[in-house]
């Protein structure tokens, strides 16, 4: 039997996040987070970023057993946030927000790089040159616009597609037609055989049956990912009044 390389996932609605979880990821910004928070022109666009960086200092603290305001990042190549704490190797992460949903991906499998996409299906396609986007096969699998499933597999394969990215770690500007999706691959979406990227293991998480969410893993060889956890936050952890216990 594979090892297994288990993946962690938390959720949250950035619009209705509780105050006392407001305040207490205030408090554990850094000064450079602040200075950034306070650069977005959008006040939902800065909430989801405040409210991004307490959940990822949340599953860190909880994936390693350490406090969660013992957490800060550095910011990688193509704008990647790292961990940096108290231990020794930091837990594999990443964040997305998207139609006001905030995600956070962990995994504790050493030597792996993870990624995730939380798109809204109702959102705007990004205008009628989706060539600029997709490959021809990725367009042909969407089917006619009148299909009713037209958005949604787009949504799909847009996720699936810019969490593998992320995974690899190589951003998206530019690159979004390095990571072909096949969606319907037997066993589930993967990156198209032959293509970059094709080692890395996508999955589709049922996280709200509003989005599309899809997490990429790049694993050591012959380790299964899969998703051990799903929580969505909807209200404060009990130890949300002492900052720093967890």
């Amino acid at each position: 039997m594979n090892p297994s390389c288990e993946l962690h996932v938390t959720w949250m609605l950035s619009e209705t996040a509780p105050s006392d979880i407001l305040a207490e990821s205030g408090r554990w910004l850094d000064s450079g987070e602040r200075e950034r928070a306070a650069r977005f022109a959008r006040t939902t666009d800065a909430r989801a970023f405040v409210l991004g960086r307490w959940l990822a200092r949340r599953a860190l603290a909880d994936s390693s057993g350490t406090r969660p305001d013992a957490w800060t990042f550095e910011i990688g190549a193509h704008g990647k946030p790292v961990g940096r704490g108290p231990t020794a190797t930091a837990p594999a992460f990443n964040l997305s927000h998207g139609g006001g949903i905030v995600a956070c991906v962990v995994t504790t499998a050493s030597d792996s790089s993870v990624g995730i996409d939380v798109e809204a299906i109702e959102r705007r396609l990004p205008g009628r040159r989706l060539e600029r986007f997709l490959t021809t096969r990725e367009l042909e699998a969407l089917g006619p616009e009148s299909d009713p499933d037209h958005t949604v597999r787009f949504w799909r394969i847009w996720t699936l597609k810019e969490a593998a990215l992320k995974a690899a770690g190589t951003g998206v500007a530019g690159t979004l037609v390095a990571a072909e999706i096949d969606l319907d691959a037997a066993g589930g979406p993967r990156v198209r055989a032959g293509r970059p990227l094709t080692d890395l293991q996508l999955l589709e998480v049922p996280l709200a049956p509003t989005h599309c969410t899809a997490v990429a893993v790049d694993a050591p060889p012959g380790t299964a990912a899969r998703l051990a956890s799903l929580r969505h936050v909807s209200e404060p952890p009990r130890d949300a009044s002492r900052p720093g216990r967890t």
